[in-house]
């Protein structure tokens, strides 16, 4: 019954250690979680104002100043043919 009793006592205080040492290891990654929440927050809140990347209109090129009305002085069309 003693060596039962060693044996169980002895398993709780392995099972404690390994809890206690998970316990401090979830706190750790939740400082480090909430700092990396952090950054990412930051960081896209400058990203908002950020202009590098956005699609801006293309200036139309000079060319298309006038509408295009073809080469209709110079062929018959089909029946020109």
């Amino acid at each position: 019954l003693d060596a039962a009793m060693a044996e169980a006592t002895k398993l709780r205080q392995e099972e404690k250690a390994k809890n206690t040492q998970t316990i401090k290891d979830a706190q750790e990654a939740q400082t480090a979680v909430a700092q990396a929440l952090t950054v990412l927050k930051e960081f896209y809140e400058k990203a908002g104002d950020a202009t590098a990347l956005l699609q801006q209109q293309p200036v139309a090129p000079e060319i298309f100043d006038s509408p295009y009305k073809g080469m209709q002085a110079e062929n018959g069309g089909v029946v020109g043919m």
